[in-house]
C-alpha cells in the first residue's frame, strides 16, 4: 500500500474508510453470532417440548397417545438432530471471535483517527492494518451480508457489458 501521493488528509481518509468497513464487518458478524445462537435456543426449547409432550400422552395413555406421542417424538428427534448437526453454538462462537477481533482493528483504526500520530506512523499503521484486516476477513466465516455481496459482484462481473 505504499503510495507516496497519499498526504495525511488522504491517509487519515483511507483509516476512515477502513474503519467504517471494520465496523460493518464486526456488527455483521455480531448479527450472525446472535441468529445462530437464538437458532440454538429454540432448536433445544422445541426438542424439549416434543419430548415433554411425548412422555406426557404415552406415559398417561391418553386417548390420542397413539397419534400425539409418536408425532412428537420425531418431532424431539428433528430438532435434535438439526441442532446437532447443524452445529449453532460452534458456529456463534466464530462469528463471535471474528467481531471481536474486527472490533480490535476498529477500535484502533479509529484511535488513529484523532491526530495524535504522524503521518509517517499513521503510513506504517494503514499498511498493518490493511495486512491484519485481510488475515481476520480470510479467517471469519461468512455473513449473509457478505455471502450477498458476493453473490451480486459475481452477478455483475458475469453480466455482459452493454
Amino acid at each position: 500500500m505504499e503510495n507516496p501521493e497519499l498526504d495525511q488528509t488522504g491517509v487519515n481518509l483511507e483509516i476512515s474508510r477502513l474503519a467504517a468497513m471494520l465496523s460493518r464487518n464486526q456488527r455483521s458478524q455480531y448479527a450472525s453470532c446472535e441468529s445462530l445462537e437464538f437458532k440454538h435456543f429454540a432448536t433445544g426449547i422445541l426438542m424439549i417440548l416434543a419430548s415433554s409432550v411425548a412422555t406426557v400422552f404415552f406415559g398417561l395413555k391418553w386417548p390420542s397417545f397413539e397419534t400425539v406421542s409418536p408425532l412428537a417424538s420425531l418431532v424431539a428427534l428433528a430438532a435434535g438432530s438439526l441442532q446437532t448437526f447443524s452445529k449453532f453454538e460452534h458456529r456463534a462462537r466464530d462469528h463471535k471471535q471474528a467481531a471481536v477481533e474486527f472490533g480490535i482493528l476498529h477500535r484502533a483504526a479509529r484511535a488513529r483517527l484523532t491526530g495524535a500520530y504522524s503521518e509517517a506512523e499513521n503510513r506504517e499503521f494503514l499498511e498493518s492494518l490493511l495486512s491484519d484486516y485481510a488475515d481476520v476477513s480470510n479467517s471469519a466465516p461468512l455473513t449473509w451480508y457478505s455471502k450477498r455481496r458476493a453473490q451480486e459482484r459475481l452477478r455483475s462481473e458475469q453480466a455482459p457489458d452493454s
